[in-house]
């Protein structure tokens, strides 16, 4: 009687969660921070600035695509800037090519390599975003299986972007978040940006705090299309 009790016990409990996963999702997935959406913020004004136009945001509520295919990419990163802090000669010419004026902070400030480590193992986790940015942008929430409609179900890109961009906007651009690793003076993410078949960039973005503001040091992007 006491273990039918148990079991059925055990089975509201599970109900319950299932209910809270489904109802709450915010309370399974990471969370991103009041911070952390002013330095999302701050690089959708400085891509903006960067490309001269105003420009709708249409924000991926989870990193899918950098959960799937781009923490390779992260490691590589790691294994290049280990390299280039030892001396070693191949990783110098590629680090120094690649991210310029970081190389030089990054001697300076070694405390960057953790923050790298900590983004390794946070980009491998769902991580969900809300629609919490600055005031200022013109942005937009979309889930993966509607993203996936646009683009993923449909094989022609020029039909796809012509899709999006009509039910958006023509200035619509999708962009992608990872989650941010931060020990509240630096902050490193994943950023992927796309506006068309044959546009589109990701970004490991390394930033500081500096009179209250967020600074971004500048870098090449990893990969372009």
């Amino acid at each position: 009687m006491e273990i039918l009790t148990s079991l059925a016990h055990l089975g509201r409990m599970i109900k319950i969660l299932i209910v809270a996963a489904v109802c709450f999702p915010s309370l399974v997935f990471a969370q991103a921070s009041k911070e952390d959406y002013a330095i999302y913020s701050q690089c959708l004004k400085n891509y903006q600035k960067e490309k001269d136009k105003k420009m709708y945001f249409v924000v991926k509520e989870s990193a899918d695509y950098i959960r799937k295919y781009d923490t390779v990419e992260i490691r590589n990163i790691i294994a290049e800037l280990r390299g280039y802090l030892s001396g070693d000669q191949a990783s110098a010419t590629d680090v120094k090519f690649m991210y310029r004026s970081f190389a030089d902070t990054l001697k300076k400030d070694t405390l960057w390599m953790p923050l790298l480590e900590q983004l390794d193992k946070k980009s491998k986790s769902e991580f969900v975003l809300e629609n919490k940015f600055s005031k200022k942008l013109q942005t937009v929430m979309i889930r993966s299986e509607d993203a996936d409609a646009f683009f993923i179900k449909v094989k022609d890109f020029r039909k796809s972007w012509a899709a999006f961009q009509y039910h958006y906007s023509k200035r619509a651009v999708m962009v992608e978040f990872s989650e941010i690793a931060t020990d509240g003076k630096r902050a490193v993410f994943y950023f992927v940006s796309k506006c068309g078949g044959l546009c589109g960039n990701g970004f490991i973005l390394f930033c500081y705090k500096e009179n209250n503001h967020w600074k971004f040091i500048p870098t090449f992007p990893r990969w372009v299309s």
